[in-house]
């Protein structure tokens, strides 16, 4: 198992990367930043996590009160909480090596990989 300089394992580190949403993963992205993966997957975080959390204050900025906006609203966020289990347990199956968001993994991972590797 590859470490970081820590000695964090790749599966820990990746996990963690997910756990908080894209708060662990702004921290991940820089404790972990001696290994891809975990830097991938930290940044994916902080991608589909972060853009997550905008869109949900835009919409309940834009119409607080309404129905069909509550309904948006909690069914994007219910495709976000299946999507945070889902990340979970693929991570921890594929030993914290790259996995990629369900149904907007080919979005979300160019970003994802441009962001890891901003970071050194």
């Amino acid at each position: 198992m590859a470490g970081t300089s820590t000695g964090m394992s790749r599966q820990s580190g990746s996990l963690i990367a997910y756990a908080l949403w894209w708060v662990t993963g702004l921290v991940m992205l820089f404790v972990g930043k001696d290994d891809p993966e975990i830097k991938f997957n930290a940044a994916q975080s902080i991608i589909f996590f972060g853009g997550y959390s905008i869109i949900e204050y835009v919409l309940g900025f834009l119409a607080p009160g309404s129905a069909f906006m509550a309904l948006i609203r909690g069914v994007l966020g219910l495709y976000v909480f299946i999507s945070w289990i889902v990340l979970l347990i693929r991570t921890h199956q594929a030993d914290g090596n790259r996995v990629e968001v369900p149904l907007l993994g080919s979005v979300v991972a160019p970003f994802a990989e441009q962001l890891a590797a901003a970071v050194t």
